[in-house]
């Protein structure tokens, strides 16, 4: 069966399928729940029925079915969604790299010291540096910087594009014979998008790397030493993580589409103040996006809403992860900055604890998304670059260490 058929037949049988998006997720609840439904189902047989009773009777089921959908949908506005669109196909190995730490741009409009990772992708003998941004969906980079790559053409506007923002002026170019990890690691052709205007990255880059090529390997960010190791994603999605990960603490990461269809991993994460206890039946898991680009951590109001102590008000405008427009529409929005102990992570294993500053408020970010109405986080750069994290998309894994310890003062570098 396909997936979309497995699907249906698993929401036939009574299954709650919602947050499931692939095969493997699919038949681990019909092991799990499917013995049980179809027995159920058929502990009492269906009474013999008039003709025109049982289309009577299906007629209310049909209206039923549509209330509930409508129901379910203002009550979740997370929805399935499909593979993102392969940027590359590099070829198998690992290798480590270097990793430069440099101060992030706040694309909301606060200060911040946060650092962003940022990488290096070997073209020619030019190297081009990104952002590694896990909250953004496509790649992109300036326009300028392609025109002047002897590797590089333009190959029109991607289908994507014109769906989601025609008129916005992005093209889609593809760059060959790109390397990462000083040419040990070759990704082959790089299709990635670009446009004719600044991005909110630091100084000497020249984009961002979304989740269409960071999910095409294995990340372990060894944030103290500035280095990388990256394996390639294995053809078999369930293979081992090449990373030695004792001690630290898995956090399941969920594919979702937001209302706004953005395609996002998110993960759960528990928002409390200083002296409250985690455990505390008060202190709720929100839905939170792992943003490694974002300088700083947010949550909206409805999130923010368990939070107590709030300490300091402030102010600021922002615009949303979302590809830049022509006309950035700025907002004025109120936050308040909160001190926060955040528990990240709802697996067996218990979650992360962090200790930071969250800016509460509706900021453009969840307007972009259209999650004002649902508490979510936003996990940034401030949060998440500290010590050591592993992504693997395939596995839907981010891992993260128990506790963190405190690092030595380090330079931010600007350049």
């Amino acid at each position: 069966l396909k997936v979309r058929d497995l699907r249906r037949e698993l929401n036939e049988l009574g299954l709650n399928t919602e947050g499931r998006v692939d095969r493997e997720s699919l038949l681990e609840l019909l092991e799990v729940q499917g013995l049980e439904a179809i027995q159920r189902g058929s502990q009492q047989p269906a009474p013999e029925v008039k003709p025109e009773e049982k289309q009577q009777k299906q007629q209310q089921q049909t209206q039923q079915k549509k209330g509930t959908q409508q129901q379910q949908k203002k009550q979740n506005p997370f929805k399935d969604s499909k593979p993102p669109p392969v940027a590359a196909e590099p070829e198998a190995g690992g290798a480590e790299a270097k990793i430069y730490l440099l101060r992030a741009v706040s694309d909301h409009g606060f200060k911040t010291t946060a650092r962003v990772i940022t990488i290096e992708l070997e073209v020619g003998c030019a190297p081009l540096r990104f952002v590694v941004d896990t909250a953004c969906y496509h790649s992109i980079m300036k326009e300028a910087v392609v025109k002047n790559l002897f590797q590089a053409r333009f190959d029109g506007q991607p289908e994507w594009a014109r769906e989601e923002a025609p008129g916005s002026g992005i093209q889609q170019a593809v760059i060959s014979n790109a390397f990462l990890a000083d040419g040990k690691i070759s990704c082959g052709e790089v299709t990635i998008a670009t446009i004719d205007q600044e991005l909110p990255v630091p100084a000497g880059c020249c984009g961002i790397l979304g989740l269409d090529f960071l999910t095409l390997f294995d990340w372990d960010f060894d944030i103290k030493n500035e280095k990388a190791h990256i394996a390639t994603a294995p053809k078999e999605r369930k293979a081992p993580l090449p990373f030695n990960v004792s001690g630290m603490i898995p956090v399941p990461l969920l594919k979702i589409r937001t209302p706004s269809q953005n395609e996002l991993y998110a993960c759960q994460v528990k928002l409390s103040v200083p002296g409250q206890n985690l455990e505390d039946p008060a202190v709720k898991f929100v839905q939170a996006f792992p943003d490694l680009a974002s300088s700083n951590t947010l949550c909206n109001k409805i999130a923010a809403k368990g939070m107590r102590k709030i300490t300091k008000a402030t102010s600021g405008k922002g615009f949303g992860p979302g590809m830049p427009e022509k006309k950035r529409k700025f907002v004025d929005v109120k936050t308040e900055e909160i001190s926060a102990v955040l528990g990240i992570g709802n697996g067996p294993e218990g979650y992360s604890v962090r200790e930071g500053k969250v800016l509460a408020g509706d900021v453009e970010a969840f307007q972009v998304l259209r999650l004002t109405e649902w508490p979510t986080a936003i996990l940034g750069a401030d949060i998440l670059v500290r010590e050591r994290l592993v992504f693997s998309f395939r596995l839907n894994r981010m891992w993260l260490p128990a506790t963190e310890s405190p690092l030595e003062a380090k330079e931010v570098v600007d350049v």
